[in-house]
Formats: structure tokens, C-alpha cells, sequence
């Protein structure tokens, strides 16, 4: 077929929107008729001689286009224009792939045609089963080398693939299991179920607890305000309590709040539970029991035997160091150190260590050394930034730790940027870096300021990873048969004596002297 000039047409894929979007049309590539037909290729997927481009020649005494290139300088595949169509698979639930694509006439049909697959109007996109079968299907089914199309597969993340495959295993382990036999899950939480804390606790916050044994004590509660998450938090650690002391994180202004809620949920005395003081040196705080410490031993010379008998016959009190008395001065020094080595043993009465986030920050190291296997990290929020040291100082000392509890308030409603310092804190293995973990779940945008990372994207599959591997947050709504309508909370905090707050207080005096309102009890505290 030619134009009307005598030349070979260009075919090209109409881009607007409207009833003929995707065909394809013939035009004069020179543009100097108005030739125009319909491209009624009997082929699927149209694939033309690329030397049909290459070959175009302007008409004689015409002007040619400004961006005609000569025929012995045209690049054949430049001649094409591609089409980018992404095609992102998901995780969207335990039973649920999710396949979301561009529109396009020519991809539609044939992910259509996948087996097994479902148009789902909650999710908006298609469907397939959760198996590693029809995951591997659908990705051989799509359509590759093609001139005109260039598909953009982006995966499902590798830890999701193997996550459906122990799924499948632990079903056949537990089908071939004896049902008379318990793992360890069930029976701590036999044994807590027999506890007096368990009569204590909401159907919800039983739940958070089996939720944290089946995380293996690695787990966020995010639960709304109101909820009780001190108490299944303290319950939790409850059921590992052969692995005390615990380091308990918190702000600085609600440590003695936990002392408080420990002391009231677990009965625990003044003397298990200590505030770490910021101003004291924290190796004082963590001795080390049953490390010798090295003597001070200061260097002699050993005399001659000549030399010892003379000084012993001119001085009557003398005595050497090869005397049997020396040795029962020996054994005596040996005592002092057992004494001193029960001593630092005290300090094993303590069950709990409430440190703030500064503290903990800067005495990482020392914390470190004292090897706690339980670390509560309350209100984590606060170390959503993955550049500030003091977050990034703390998520680095709580991953070596083998249970890890963090609570959060509200978590749910948070951005993806901000959950990603708690979900490498929980789960390291998940993701490396916050380059791939923000390229698939915060929506990147490129600006004059640099990435932007406040997006969302692929929400279903986050949300499905953190309810099965990470937090436990259940919504107030659904829950409030389970709750009355008011809950109060006791929070203790100490307030520091200042110049500020003395010269209030004079305030209030001169005031008293005109009105009898003022208690006079609350003044004489205050000005003590």
C-alpha cells in the first residue's frame, strides 16, 4: 500500500481517549497529502518492517520536517515509538494476588484470559489464587518482545513469595502433627490462661497476647487510645518470664507512670524495679556477677636469701614473703572478693529497668553488654525518623535482641514513611534499605526539593503484611462492646523546682492574702 505521494505509510496507534483508542492508522509520513486508512491487521499483536520507516524519502520541491533524518543515518528501532505498560503484582490477602495493569487495549485481553482470575470491585484490580502456581502462570502468560510494547513487570518481594510457601508447610505439619503433643505456643498460653492476669484482660487484649507468642515476642502494638495496651503488653511479657530482667524504653516524663502500671499489673515491689538516672555512670548501675576484677599489684624485686636473713635478724617485726602467715593473708583477700562478688548480686533482684530514649541512646553500649533477652520500647512513634541518631541509634541496639515489643498509638492511621524504622526494627530480613521499601509502598515523586516519600501505594499488601507479621492493632469501633464508655488512666510525672516556678509561688501568696480560696497545703509543698 502507498499514499497518495507514492511513498510506504506510516502505521501508528491512536493515544487519545475515545471509542477508537488503541487501533491503529496509516498516514503519508511525509505529511504533504492527507492520506489516512485504518491498519486492519489480521495479526494480534501488529508487528511492522522496521525498514519501512527507514525508507521514508520526502516528495520533490517540498519542504521535509524539521526532525527528518537522512536514510543512511536513521537508527531502524528509533523508528518506533514504545508504549510503557506497568503490570504490578501484589500480595492482597492470605488467599489473594492482586494484578493491577495500565489500561491498554492489547494487555487487557490477555490478562482477561489468565486461568482462575476474578475482577475484584473492592480491591479494583484482577485476582488470582495465592499459590506459587498461578503466580508463576500469570507472569508467563503476559506478553513479551514486542516492537511497540514494553511490559514493566514489577514482583511480588521475595519474603512475601517465601512467606506463601511456610504457609503451606506449616499446614502440612500440622496436619501430620499428634494432636496430643503442644508446641511451646500452646503452652504458654496454657499456662497463661490458668493465670489470675488472664481474668483480668478483654477477649481484645487475650488476643494481642496469642498474637505476640505467634510473632515469637516480636511484635508493635499500635492499638487507639483507650484500647489497654499496658495491660496485654505486661501480660505478654508475663508469659516469658523466665527470661527477666526487662529493659523498659520510654519517654523521659512517663517513666514513672510504667513503674506504676508494672507494680499494679504484675505486684512487683520498689526494690525489682529501677529508674535508670541519666546523671549517674550506668556501669554502676549493670555489674557484671562473676567477672574477677584484676588486683593492684605493685611491682617488687624479690631479694636474695642472703640479703632476707640479715633483715629478718636486725628487724624483730619482719616478716618475708615465703612466711605461712603471708599465705592465711592471701586466703583473707580471697574472702574480701567472694564478699564483694555477693554483693554485686544484689542487684539481680531487679526484674525491670525503666531507662528514657535519651538514656538509652547514649549507654547503647552498656545496655548491650547486660544482654537483656525482653526489651519494651514504649511510644516508638516517636523514632519514626530513619536519619536522627538517636532513633537510628536505638533500632540498631533493638534488633539484636530476641523479643522486642513496641507500642505505638494510633499506628494504623500513620504513613508508610513513618512505619518503616518499627518494621526493620521487627523484621530486618524484610527490607535492606529504605530505597526498596519506599519505591513499593510510599509512591516516590521526583520535585525540585529532592523525593518526596509522603505517598502511598500498594496499600492492600502493606496492610496485609503488617496485620500477619508485624503489628496487632485492632480499630476502636469494632471493639467498643468491649470497653466502657470512660477509661481512666493514672499518669505520674515529677515537676523540677526552678526560679520560674518559685517566683509563681510568691504569687500565689501575695494573692492569698486577698482571697481564702487558695489551699494552703498545696503552697507549703510547693515552696518546700
Amino acid at each position: 500500500m502507498q499514499c497518495k505521494c507514492g511513498n510506504i505509510p506510516l502505521s501508528l496507534e491512536v493515544k487519545s481517549p475515545g471509542i477508537n483508542r488503541g487501533r491503529w492508522y496509516l498516514k503519508c509520513p511525509t505529511g504533504t497529502c492527507k492520506f489516512f486508512a485504518w491498519d486492519e491487521s489480521p495479526h494480534p499483536f501488529i508487528r511492522h518492517n522496521p525498514e519501512m520507516y527507514a525508507s521514508i524519502v520526502p516528495r520533490a520541491h517540498t519542504r521535509p520536517f524539521m526532525n527528518f533524518v537522512r536514510f543512511d543515518e536513521r537508527d531502524p528501532k528509533s523508528a518506533i515509538k514504545v508504549t510503557k505498560i506497568p503490570v504490578v503484582f501484589s500480595r492482597l490477602s492470605k488467599d489473594l494476588i492482586g494484578i493491577k495493569a495500565k489500561a491498554n487495549l492489547t494487555v487487557d485481553p490477555v490478562i482477561a484470559g489468565i486461568e482462575n482470575i476474578k475482577w475484584s470491585d473492592l480491591h479494583k484490580q484482577y485476582t488470582i489464587p495465592a499459590t506459587i502456581q498461578s503466580y508463576n502462570l500469570a507472569l508467563s502468560r503476559l506478553p513479551k518482545d514486542i516492537p511497540n510494547l514494553q511490559i514493566e513487570i514489577e514482583p511480588i518481594p521475595p519474603f512475601l513469595l517465601d512467606s506463601m510457601i511456610e504457609e503451606r508447610m506449616l499446614e502440612v505439619q500440622a496436619a501430620l502433627q499428634d494432636p496430643n503433643t503442644m508446641t511451646d505456643i500452646e503452652f504458654k498460653w496454657s499456662e497463661f490462661v490458668d493465670s489470675d492476669l488472664y481474668q483480668l484482660l478483654t477477649p481484645t487484649q487475650r488476643n494481642g497476647v496469642l498474637f505476640g507468642l505467634e510473632r515469637d515476642g516480636r511484635v508493635l502494638f499500635g492499638d487507639e487510645n483507650g484500647i489497654g495496651s499496658i495491660g496485654e503488653v505486661l501480660a505478654l511479657i508475663e508469659c516469658y518470664k523466665e527470661e527477666w530482667p526487662v529493659l523498659v524504653i520510654c519517654p523521659n516524663i512517663l517513666r514513672e507512670s510504667w513503674k506504676f502500671e508494672i507494680k499494679n499489673w504484675l505486684g512487683l515491689n520498689d526494690d525489682e524495679i529501677y529508674i535508670l538516672d541519666s546523671k549517674a555512670a550506668t556501669k554502676d548501675t549493670f555489674k557484671q556477677t562473676g567477672v574477677k576484677r584484676k588486683k593492684d599489684v605493685k611491682p617488687t624485686m624479690r631479694m636474695s636469701y642472703k640479703k632476707r636473713v640479715e633483715r629478718r635478724l636486725k628487724e624483730e617485726g619482719y616478716k618475708s614473703s615465703d612466711s605461712e602467715e603471708d599465705d592465711n593473708d592471701d586466703d583473707e583477700k580471697e574472702e574480701v572478693y567472694e564478699n564483694e562478688d555477693k554483693s554485686s548480686q544484689e542487684g539481680s533482684n531487679v526484674k525491670f529497668y525503666i531507662a528514657s530514649h535519651e538514656h538509652a541512646a547514649r549507654r547503647r553500649k552498656e545496655i548491650r553488654n547486660k544482654r537483656f533477652k525482653i526489651v519494651l520500647c514504649a511510644d516508638s512513634h516517636y523514632l519514626k525518623s530513619w536519619t536522627k541518631s538517636e532513633s537510628k541509634f536505638i533500632c540498631e541496639m533493638l534488633t539484636r535482641h530476641r523479643r522486642v515489643i513496641l507500642t505505638a498509638d494510633s499506628i494504623r492511621y500513620h504513613r508508610p514513611m513513618d512505619l518503616f524504622t518499627q518494621v526493620r526494627t521487627l523484621a530486618p530480613n524484610l527490607f535492606p534499605d529504605f530505597e526498596s521499601y519506599s519505591k513499593r509502598y510510599c509512591d516516590p515523586k521526583n520535585t525540585v526539593f529532592g523525593y518526596q516519600y509522603s505517598g502511598k501505594s500498594n496499600e492492600f499488601e502493606l496492610n496485609f503484611l503488617l496485620n500477619s507479621h508485624i503489628w496487632y492493632a485492632p480499630v476502636s469501633k469494632e471493639l467498643k462492646p468491649h470497653f466502657p464508655e470512660y477509661v481512666r488512666n493514672t499518669i505520674i510525672f515529677s515537676i523540677k523546682k526552678s526560679l520560674i516556678l518559685k517566683h509563681q509561688v510568691e504569687d500565689l501568696i501575695q494573692m492569698s492574702i486577698n482571697c481564702d480560696i487558695l489551699d494552703e497545703e498545696l503552697v507549703e509543698e510547693l515552696v518546700i
